[in-house]
């Protein structure tokens, strides 16, 4: 047994294709992935119903004259919101109360606010930011406020163009040419989240990769959620209302591990972690797993002053060789 895990693991090594999603795979365990969807997908859960509250409120007080054109925004685009659009779209939100539309922005923004402190945290872990590099006080919240502007935008640009070829009645092309502006949409949501939310200043040359992946998945899972919603459409009150909530913490747990996922390509590209070895041995290690472990030393570096020099496999490092 050990023989074969020595031949496949000298064969994953040799091929680019087996190497990056090995090491990506790998590096996302490392960095305890998991969790960190979860944390985030935790804050989603209680930002996204008041700010898509205040987004139906918005439209209820801009086209209250246009009850025509109100509708067909009712029926297309809340109905593009995965799991909850059908909950959203029967309250009163959309009758422009004033009251709805102030209680959704402050707990859009409160609830928007720790999710992005938790993509923050995320992001600064996949690139292994020091401790003391990490952006904090006033201009982390001035940060914050930006992305979630970002992040709120593209959500609501995602589902609105969308949906806006088949208000437009653009033909047979129609579906497509609303397929290409949702993923460019939530691409370029995912460009600048990364942008704005790391410490250091990526280039896009390093953030798009990952960014296209995520933006091209998390259409099709949006794509998934109009589904299950559908299928949640003649449940019970009890029934449906249980499974509405269920379904969006499972649903975003999956949409932020994907994100996640797709982002910690991007670290591992930059920063040269092809290939791992999927042994543990000391004695057979690659440079890519010297590197990891060296990277995991200055993640949790807390003071600059404090140096350090390490050991590993043979490869010497110390906070000067690393920090970026």
């Amino acid at each position: 047994m050990r023989a074969l895990l020595v031949r496949l693991d000298r064969l994953q090594r040799r091929h680019r294709w087996t190497a990056l999603p090995i090491a990506v795979y790998t590096r996302f365990n490392e960095h305890q992935g998991a969790r960190l969807a979860a944390n985030a997908s935790y804050f989603a859960f209680f930002s996204i119903f008041p700010l898509m509250l205040a987004f139906t409120t918005i439209l209820g007080l801009v086209l209250e004259d246009n009850p025509e054109l109100l509708a067909d925004i009712k029926d297309s685009v809340i109905s593009n919101i995965p799991v909850i659009g059908s909950q959203i779209g029967s309250t009163d939100a959309l009758t422009g109360n004033i009251v709805a539309l102030v209680v959704g922005i402050v707990l859009a923004i409160v609830g928007g606010l720790r999710l992005i402190d938790a993509l923050q945290f995320a992001l600064n872990e996949l690139w292994d930011v020091p401790l003391h590099a990490r952006p904090g006080g006033l201009s982390s919240r001035i940060r914050g406020v930006l992305v979630l502007g970002v992040f709120g935008g593209g959500i609501i640009g995602s589902t609105v163009l969308a949906s806006l070829p088949a208000a437009l009645d653009l033909g047979p092309v129609g579906p497509l040419v609303g397929i290409v502006a949702s993923v460019l949409a939530n691409i370029l949501a995912i460009v600048g989240v990364q942008m704005l939310l790391l410490a250091h200043r990526p280039t896009l040359r390093e953030v798009l990769p990952g960014s296209i992946l995520a933006g091209v998945v998390i259409h099709v899972l949006q794509q998934l959620g109009v589904v299950l919603a559908q299928q949640l459409t003649g449940s019970s009150d009890a029934y449906g209302a249980l499974a509405a909530i269920i379904g969006l913490l499972a649903f975003f747990h999956l949409v932020f591990r994907v994100l996640l996922l797709s982002l910690e390509l991007n670290a591992v590209r930059a920063r040269g972690l092809v290939p791992r070895s999927i042994l543990k041995d000391d004695d057979d290690l690659t440079d890519g797993d010297r590197r990891a472990l060296l990277l995991d030393v200055q993640r949790v570096q807390r003071n600059p002053r404090v140096g350090y020099a390490i050991a590993v496999g043979g490869l010497v490092a110390s906070n000067d060789d690393l920090v970026r």
